[in-house]
């Protein structure tokens, strides 16, 4: 496999109120939705600081080299561990995920950092491919506090793929679907499939 996926699920889920990885969408934990959808898309990992809620996935897990510093410490913490060049990086709570988008992605990267899809004026910067070269900024970033995943993108090569490439192979608005909150937990699963 030339590909890593990073599957992060390091958050506390606040908003929610409780672990949203492990909320059931159509009969099956979110996460393992998502490791499903994509399966042997590259060799997978979990980031996060509560292995013990994730070890019966079966797959490699990982924590956070910079706790409580919030996403961009996870994707570090992925790539820091992960033997690919190349890695996609998945929130936990994204039910929906689309190989066709992943792999649209791939075939977009080149020459670039990192690649985010960009959908109705907002970043996806938790359903976005980055390279081990993000390796040395992200480490500068968490150390200056500089935590913000959106700047930290202004200051890497990073390509932006609008909604209309992404509407080419799938439909953006459940690809692209994540959970926060009860009400998105409460859509998802009232929300057609497409697989």
């Amino acid at each position: 496999m030339e590909r890593g996926l990073l599957i992060l699920a390091g958050g506390q889920s606040r908003r929610m109120g409780r672990d949203k990885a492990l909320m059931p969408v159509r009969g099956r934990p979110v996460i393992e939705r998502v490791l499903h959808r994509l399966r042997d898309w590259g060799d997978p990992l979990v980031v996060t600081n509560r292995p013990d809620a994730y070890r019966h996935l079966g797959v490699p897990l990982v924590s956070d080299r910079f706790p409580g510093k919030g996403p961009l410490a996870g994707i570090h913490a992925g790539l820091a561990r992960s033997r690919h060049r190349v890695n996609l990086v998945v929130a936990c709570d994204m039910p929906f995920v689309s190989r066709s988008v992943a792999d649209l992605l791939f075939a977009r990267l080149e020459g670039h950092d990192v690649i985010v899809p960009r959908f109705e004026g907002r970043l996806h910067s938790l359903f976005a491919l980055y390279t081990r070269d993000c390796l040395e900024p992200l480490e500068a970033s968490l150390t200056a506090g500089k935590l913000d995943v959106v700047r930290f993108l202004t200051r890497i090569q990073t390509r932006f793929l609008d909604g209309e490439a992404i509407a080419a192979v799938a439909d953006p608005r459940l690809a692209l679907f994540n959970m926060n909150e009860p009400a998105d937990y409460r859509r998802a699963c009232g929300m057609k499939d497409d697989e």
